[in-house]
């Protein structure tokens, strides 16, 4: 499938989670009607944040860490949000019923 990028600056990592899981629903709730073929579609979401302390991040690195929380969203059953998050983050995260977090 397709990937692409979306940048919250100052979002922190559990805002974009929050960002994401609404990506997620709306998708989901879509249906695409092709003649009389109704298809839906859902996606996999990888989210992680950058706060800068001790130096900084290369773009690669960045996109490298929400790419393994892509990866993780995808082989949990899919159609997930999964969030990933560097060692230096000042947010702190746990589980709800509707996100899902991964240390």
């Amino acid at each position: 499938g397709d990937e692409f990028v979306m940048i919250l600056p100052e979002a922190g990592l559990e805002n974009a989670s929050i960002v994401a899981e609404n990506l997620r629903c709306c998708v989901e709730s879509l249906t695409t009607t092709v003649e009389s073929l109704s298809v839906k579609t859902t996606i996999s979401i990888g989210v992680t944040n950058y706060a800068s302390v001790n130096g900084s991040k290369m773009a690669e690195e960045i996109i490298s860490i929400a790419d393994n929380a892509l990866y993780v969203a995808k082989h949990s059953g899919k159609n997930s949000a999964r969030a990933l998050s560097f060692p230096e983050s000042e947010y702190t995260y746990g589980s709800s019923s509707k996100q899902d977090w991964v240390d």
